[in-house]
């Protein structure tokens, strides 16, 4: 072995040399040889091995379980989304040059169908304005002629309800409510992933799923028979194209189909109720029933207006019910939820666009109109995911300076208490590689089995965590860490307590023989001296180039700070965020490092007073003479401090967010819709109540839309122009 007086000692001739004469086998045995001391020395300091064990192992469990959660977060967006919106990509409905509410899904099933892409979809008709009537007369059940035309009780003819349409089903039936009715393919949304929390099954012809809160108030059970009165101008329209339509003209001079015969009164069993839809509608959504689109049109046939024509009646036995389909929902081929998990919005939006842009090509650019809802809510909620990766971003960046000064203290500690023991292994013939390696060796004991335990429970959480958002979302989301977590879990465990080494092996090779060999010599001075010459000062270089930074940084700021508001760049907004933040969580640390003077002393005399006056001098001189140590110590709790209270702010403050925007898009805390329609003069009753409860502080309303005015002609006068707006009609 070369002496460490040789010529070559320190020069990188000897470094050379000793590594070119390295053989795998003398590798092995240095290794060997350098854990059976960092062993020992474990076993002397058992604290800081633990200590040092659980802050590595801490840190990587929580970077590779955040990074692994953050990665299927879009996962959970997603399903914010469809609990608004349903469980579907894209909705299809007609439009552009089709002047009809409907259009043909049989036909464009037989393309649809035949392309591996858009043959995930199911069609839907929707009776928006239906009415549920129960506990009616048998008569009633029995013929279903009376259900359109007869006399009342009382002799007079059927008043037909507040339509005016539905006959005498309101004279003969105790209770009534409205309801939205949707006619659907049970089979077609199975397979595509429609209502992937639905539990009843599905419905045979002839019965009814309703909501709790359409039986209640009903009155009804299960088994219990039912008449629900569609209005179905636009889907008779769509099912009988090639007949001629029974007409009737408006006081304003418009032809629709007359509205007596467009309207269906069918009979039902209800077959089950349901709180929630199970994912096939949005989860606001209320006073819904679903039955089966299939057989619909032989129903209809044999329950329709008794003076409907021979003709008509026929060409709707003919007809199927998706002849006249009210939507169309399209959902990418399974797993569609891959498509949602990137990071990057721009991805999800080409997936999700692209396919929509696939499904209207196919059907045809001028006969249908497509919207993609779940991936606009998506977009509201992106600045959040954004948000969420700057927090990760500044909890890797806190956790690698506490993990950093931690392992380098602990080491620094290690080798000051050993100075001696280090000094005879080096007069005993170890070189300078060979103190490296045992540093870096004893760092390692403690940074490997920690970063393997750490890997394998965040491993374990993950599961669990993936496992519930399985549950949550009814996904098959994968379980185990990502390749990104394991990879950062990695960068924090095994290179972080690499770095930290770095300064602990400076000093143990800074400190000479003859210092290391005196044990009489404390290792901690109490006084430093140092001797600066006037001819020989220089400028500081530490000021200047501190000076040049935060200059830098400075006009940076005043330049790109403006560029990302005028472009809208999220991205770039958020990366000067973290770096104002990082600033500011710097700033306050430098600020308690300034008082660490003043409050050791404020300790020392609030805790110590009862002590005899020198008691307090001696502990105030081991503080000064520890006090670069200290400062360490000093460093991590105020950096913890900080951290953990910036993420507690600032995660309740984006949680209040969240919330504000979930209430401003509702409108307030509380939202009552009306199944019948409330008179103008009522409100002002309901008004009066809401002042009267301390609990309101105030009460607004809005009207019923437009789209509720069945055949009926609606006038606006603008100040240039009068339009005349009619709203679902059917026009020959």
């Amino acid at each position: 072995m070369n002496s460490l007086h040789s010529k070559d000692a320190f020069g990188k001739s000897y470094y050379w040399n000793y590594f070119k004469a390295l053989t795998p086998r003398k590798v092995a045995a240095l290794i060997w040889h350098d854990l059976g001391i960092a062993t020992k020395e474990l076993r002397r300091s058992k604290c800081n091995f633990v200590l040092g064990f659980i802050a590595c192992l801490l840190s990587v469990t929580i970077v590779a379980v955040l990074y692994t959660a953050l990665s299927f977060t879009p996962i959970f967006f997603l399903r914010i989304a469809e609990t608004e919106f349903g469980e579907f990509d894209v909705s299809i409905s007609a439009g552009g040059f089709v002047n009809s509410d409907a259009f043909n899904f049989t036909a464009a099933s037989q393309v649809l169908d035949q392309n591996e892409d858009t043959k995930y979809s199911s069609p839907r008709l929707v009776f928006e304005e239906a009415t549920g009537y129960a506990s009616c007369t048998e008569e009633i059940y029995a013929n279903s002629s009376r259900r359109y035309v007869g006399l009342s009780p009382g002799g007079l003819p059927c008043s037909g309800g507040a339509r005016g349409t539905d006959g005498c089903l309101p004279d003969y039936c105790s209770s009534t409510t409205s309801l939205t009715l949707y006619a659907i393919d049970f089979d077609r949304e199975e397979f595509m992933g429609l209502g992937r929390s639905w539990a009843l099954g599905k419905a045979k012809p002839g019965e009814i799923y309703l909501q709790s809160s359409v039986a209640s108030e009903l009155g009804i059970d299960i088994g219990a028979k039912l008449v629900v009165a569609l209005r179905a101008g636009e889907t008779l329209a769509g099912w009988v194209t090639n007949a001629s339509l029974p007409v009737w003209e408006t006081s304003q001079g418009k032809k629709i189909i007359a509205p007596d015969l467009a309207t269906f009164s069918l009979q039902f069993t209800l077959a089950g109720v349901f709180e929630e839809s199970g994912g096939k509608t949005p989860l606001l959504e209320r006073q819904i029933g679903f039955i089966s689109h299939e057989d619909l049109t032989a129903l209809v046939y044999q329950q329709m207006h008794p003076q409907t024509p021979e003709l008509l009646r026929n060409a709707v036995r003919a007809a199927k019910a998706t002849d006249a389909t009210s939507i169309a929902y399209f959902n990418m081929k399974p797993p569609r939820f891959t498509a949602y998990t990137s990071s990057n919005f721009v991805d999800i939006q080409d997936s999700v666009v692209g396919f929509s842009t696939t499904v209207i090509r196919t059907l045809g650019y001028g006969n249908v109109n497509g919207d993609v809802p779940v991936l606009r809510r998506i977009l509201s909620l992106r600045i959040f995911n954004l948000f969420l990766g700057l927090i990760l971003a500044i909890i890797l960046v806190v956790l690698c300076l506490l993990l950093g000064v931690l392992i380098y203290s602990l080491l620094l500690i290690s080798v000051e208490t050993r100075t001696f023991d280090l000094g005879v292994l080096r007069m005993s013939g170890l070189s300078r590689p060979g103190l490296v390696r045992l540093i870096l060796v004893q760092a390692a004991v403690t940074s490997i089995p920690a970063w393997i335990m750490g890997l394998i429970f965040a491993s374990v959480v993950t599961s669990a965590l993936l496992n519930a958002l399985s549950s949550i979302t009814n996904t098959n989301v994968p379980a185990g860490l990502s390749p990104a977590a394991v990879g950062w879990a990695t960068l924090i465990g095994l290179a972080v307590p690499a770095l930290a080494s770095i300064s602990p092996v400076l000093t143990a090779l800074g400190t000479s023989m003859a210092k290391a060999l005196d044990t009489k010599r404390s290792a901690a001075p109490a006084i430093k001296y140092t001797y600066e010459r006037s001819q020989n000062t220089k400028a500081p270089k530490a000021v200047i180039a501190g000076g040049s930074f935060f200059s830098i940084l400075g006009i940076l700021l005043y330049i790109l700070f403006p560029a990302a508001l005028l472009r809208f760049d999220f991205t770039l907004l958020l990366g000067i965020f973290f770096a104002l933040l990082m600033g500011i969580l710097a700033g306050l640390v430098i600020l308690s490092l300034n008082v660490e003077i003043l409050i050791e002393t404020s300790v020392c005399h609030l805790l110590l007073w009862p002590f005899p006056r020198s008691i307090r001098t001696v502990v105030m001189k081991n503080l000064v003479t520890h006090r670069m140590r200290n400062r360490k110590t000093f460093f991590m709790y105020s950096l913890s401090i900080a951290f953990i209270v910036f993420i507690a702010v600032t995660f309740s403050i984006q949680i209040k967010s969240l919330e504000f925007q979930e209430q401003k898009e509702q409108g307030s805390l509380l939202r009552a819709n009306f199944g019948e329609y409330v008179p103008l003069s009522q409100l002002k009753l309901l008004s009066d109540w809401a002042d009267q409860q301390p609990l309101i502080d105030g009460v607004g309303w809005m009207s019923q839309p437009l789209k509720s005015l069945e055949s009926v002609a609606v006038n606006m006068t603008l100040p240039s122009r009068q339009l005349s707006i009619c709203h679902a009609c059917v026009c020959t």
